[in-house]
């Protein structure tokens, strides 16, 4: 979806060839933030001050938007590692 804030993104680590000759296979997926802010006593804000139940709603929903994006992409990822 392209209305939605990229919060969540993912970091991607490859292996090594197990023997010479073998392409790198996908070792790890890391979750990472994109975007965040901080409050004075450091602990992570992810939103903006949210004044309704609807706006919860909907902070709510496209996170759950990103998240899913993100498992998909990693999903694409691993199966592109294994040659599926």
């Amino acid at each position: 979806m392209a209305n939605h804030i990229q919060t969540f993104g993912l970091k991607f680590v490859d292996g090594q060839p197990v023997s010479h000759g073998d392409l790198p296979g996908l070792t790890f997926v890391q979750l990472v933030l994109n975007s965040w802010t901080q409050t004075e006593d450091g602990k992570i804000v992810l939103s903006e001050q949210l004044a309704s139940e609807t706006e919860v709603d909907a902070l709510i929903a496209n996170l759950k938007v990103n998240l899913d994006d993100v498992a998909k992409e990693a999903k694409k990822r691993f199966a592109k590692s294994k040659g599926a």
